[in-house]
């Protein structure tokens, strides 16, 4: 690859998988092109696409800054191949059918010092902030993140040290299909680096109904519950507070299934009560079971916690209606949860 980059700069690489991505990749693609921060690199891993995908993408490659590879099928395989690729001192991860905002790149470099190994950014839906500050206690943060695992517990909206990411062997699970990425951000923590909290919206999510995460699957929870299980065991769970934050990490995904797999097809009381037998059958489940009962739910959002109470007395129409609530939102915010 042509090294075409300041030598005075911080180069920030962008992995970006894309696979079947031909309706939105470009606009993703110009995100970066036009950054005011210039020192960039666009590693784009295709894995597999069967439409125009790979085409589009080509038509990028005039730019030296951009380069296309191929890998294996799985986001967290490209993900890998991505950072193995990366010559930047720092890693961004964008999805295809998502951008980042102008100044994103510019608004990460400016805050890191040499100390510095992962920059935690704002979602523009949540965030007209500006500054940024020194996370001081980890393990506190670590809390608040698995409190709240869809704003905080994404690979996206982050700039992660390539350095501190390959001293830790930090690496995708590419066993697992569903929070995969709260996995990794989760090791990332565990690791103890050094974090700067940027209060500026870096990151738009674009709602695509079609994606993976909302796509009905046939082992949708069993998935689920893989990740979470994998969490537990990279977990520091011995403490009280630690413990609970694992409870409530794993309320979220509770959330997650109501939304995109219980609760996502109700069209009449029929399909209500296959709902209502289901989330009975996912509530037996003991990781899901034993969250519910022992978790101390107050640090989590109101709405959530209202959901919580309705799931532990089982008034299942008031969590059918939070599920509807939720989903409006997702569509007009352009959320991933």
């Amino acid at each position: 690859m042509k090294e075409v980059f300041n030598d005075k700069a911080e180069v920030v690489s962008v992995v970006m998988p894309v696979y079947n991505a031909e309706k939105f990749v470009e606009k993703a693609i110009k995100s970066i092109v036009r950054q005011t921060y210039t020192s960039w690199e666009l590693v784009i891993v295709e894995n597999g696409s069967t439409d125009n995908t790979w085409n589009i993408c080509s038509k990028f490659l005039n730019d030296s800054r951009v380069c296309l590879i191929h890998s294996d099928k799985g986001v967290s395989v490209a993900r890998n191949k991505g950072i193995d690729y990366a010559h930047g001192k720092w890693i961004v991860f964008l999805d295809a059918d998502d951008f980042l905002t102008e100044e994103a790149l510019q608004k990460f470099i400016e805050c890191v010092d040499g100390k510095t190994d992962l920059v935690v950014g704002d979602y523009d839906y949540n965030s007209k902030k500006n500054g940024y500050f020194d996370i001081k206690d980890n393990e506190k943060f670590l809390s608040e993140c698995l409190a709240n695992p869809t704003q905080y517990c994404n690979v996206t909206a982050n700039m992660f040290s390539s350095r501190f990411l390959r001293k830790h062997g930090i690496r995708f699970n590419t066993n697992l299909h569903h929070a995969e990425d709260s996995e990794f951000f989760i090791k990332c923590l565990i690791a103890e680096p050094t974090i700067i909290k940027l209060n500026n919206p870096v990151y738009h999510v674009f709602y695509n109904p079609l994606s993976t995460v909302r796509k009905h699957q046939k082992d949708y929870v069993a998935s689920y519950v893989e990740a979470i299980l994998a969490i537990k065991k990279i977990m520091p769970v011995s403490g009280e507070k630690n413990r609970n934050a694992f409870y409530l990490f794993t309320l979220n995904q509770l959330f997650i299934i109501l939304v995109h797999d219980v609760f996502s097809e109700i069209s009449d009381f029929k399909s209500y009560k296959t709902a209502c037998k289901k989330l009975n059958e996912v509530l037996t489940i003991p990781i899901f079971r034993e969250s519910l009962d022992e978790a101390h739910i107050l640090e989590l959002p109101k709405t959530k916690v209202f959901v919580v109470l309705a799931l532990r007395a089982k008034m299942h129409l008031i969590v059918l209606l939070a599920v509807k609530i939720r989903r409006k939102q997702n569509e007009l915010q352009g959320k991933h949860d």
